[in-house]
């Protein structure tokens, strides 16, 4: 029996194989999709115990349409393959896996496996296009919003302290930096800010996103729509650019900003890296002096 199982020694500088994998049996005497009439999961020599089953009871009337095959697939002179597909890190990858190979791929009605595999009823049968409740996601009538996803937001606002944060954020930093804080924006329900004047024509926006309670994004953008211009012309210059991360500017031609790399994200309620990330923007500014 020919297997893909047994691999030679590995060099340490290889990865180590992962324990858990889905594997196919397949019959050498036919080709492609055809060849396939076993899918199955395991680990260790899982795969290999089909042919050493069907050996074990070689010659004796069988009810397994499986190990009938391999016996009769030896019985032409031919060995059973067995391959792995892939190798995953857990047992419920593998059973994701072997179900849709059985349902999309080979199908059920082609192999000699007895059920489709694990919740198959979540996974489409190949060619099936028709709309499957709990399936499909649904579609939204044209015009009409459940507005769910903006009421788990203001929840989740409400649910996290965030504007409490925010504001607890600009009295720190009224107090360490003597910046000029506004007040806290809450009309983008999915990033509420903290907008910060620094100087023209620099600004920081502290974004704290609904979906997280401990992170949030420090944006640094033009300190007014008429600043844009100037803030954009600042920020080609090549150092800014080695700061900037992915060294593009984010956001509209209208509205443009960026995120220091070393600053791109600040856990609420530490000014440290908000104070660090204004103190880069002097120095590569020239206003160190501030």
């Amino acid at each position: 029996m020919v297997s893909s199982l047994d691999v030679p020694p590995q060099d340490d500088n290889e990865i180590p194989l992962k324990e858990y994998y889905v594997y196919v049996l397949i019959d050498p005497r036919l080709k492609g999709e055809d060849a396939v009439f076993y899918v199955g999961k395991g680990k260790g020599r899982r795969a290999l115990a089909h042919g050493e089953l069907a050996k074990r009871f070689e010659g004796e009337a069988l009810s397994s349409r499986r190990l009938d095959r391999i016996n009769d697939i030896r019985k032409s002179g031919h060995e059973l393959l067995t391959r792995v597909v892939a190798r995953v890190d857990s047992e419920e990858e593998a059973h994701s896996m072997e179900t849709l190979l059985i349902q999309w791929v080979y199908r059920l009605d082609r192999l000699t496996n007895l059920v489709s595999g694990h919740d198959h009823k979540f996974f489409r049968h190949r060619h099936d296009w028709a709309e499957r409740a709990r399936l499909d996601v649904p579609a939204t009538v044209a015009g009409e919003r459940s507005g769910e996803y903006t009421k788990e937001l203001i929840r989740n606002i409400e649910k996290y302290g965030i504007e409490e944060g925010l504001e607890t954020w600009g009295v720190i930093l009224r107090q360490e930096a003597a910046l000029e804080v506004l007040a806290v924006n809450l009309k983008n329900k999915t990033a509420p800010e903290l907008p910060i004047t620094l100087w023209d024509p620099f600004a920081l926006r502290l974004i704290k996103r609904p979906s997280s309670k401990s992170v949030a994004n420090l944006l640094f953008g033009p300190s007014s729509p008429a600043m844009r211009a100037r803030f954009v012309s600042a920020v080609q210059k090549p150092a800014f650019r080695k700061h900037i991360v992915d060294g593009k500017l984010k956001g509209s031609a209208s509205s443009p900003y960026f995120y220091f790399t070393e600053h791109r994200r600040a856990a609420v309620g530490k000014v440290e890296p908000v104070l660090a990330a204004i103190e880069l923007l002097k120095q590569l500014t020239g206003c160190a002096d501030r």
